[in-house]
């Protein structure tokens, strides 16, 4: 099974990047476009993964950003065809692995639901705030130490 993962940078095409995020987070989950593309895409790092099919379909896409002083996680998405293969994971895994090699400290997720929780988890991250309720205002955090390496399938 080959997979490949890409880093994308600000400037380069993010032509699959949004089709795979306008395919998962507006057609499938009803989000609006002004919640899934946004002013951070221009400065952001993107990570876009090809599963291996026959022909290396882009499969799955997540950024790092800055805002003010913090570093954050987001917009991971998966086409539903390919998920619980581990591609979000490597998504993840990739961009963190980008942050602690350019020396930033701690990456953070807002805005995330319960139901993510785990998935999260398994990487090492853990909540930020003091309530957990079942609102989407929950933010993470992870710095290297609680970073768990390896693959979690």
């Amino acid at each position: 099974m080959l997979v490949q993962g890409k880093l994308l940078y600000p400037k380069d095409d993010l032509t699959l990047v949004y089709q795979i995020r306008r395919k998962v987070f507006i057609d499938e989950l009803n989000n609006l476009e002004s919640n899934v593309f946004d002013d951070y895409d221009s400065d952001a790092i993107h990570a876009l993964i090809y599963g291996s099919t026959e022909q290396m379909k882009a499969v799955a896409t997540g950024r790092i950003f800055f805002e003010k002083d913090r570093c954050y996680l987001s917009q991971i998405a998966v086409l539903k065809e390919y998920r619980g293969s581990g591609y979000g994971d490597l998504v993840v895994r990739m961009l963190l692995n980008k942050a602690f090699n350019s020396h930033i400290s701690t990456i953070y997720i807002k805005n995330i639901s319960v139901d993510l929780l785990p998935f999260f988890e398994r990487v090492g991250f853990q909540v930020d705030n003091d309530e957990i309720n079942n609102t989407n205002d929950i933010q993470l955090k992870i710095n290297m130490n609680m970073f768990r390496k390896g693959c979690s399938k």
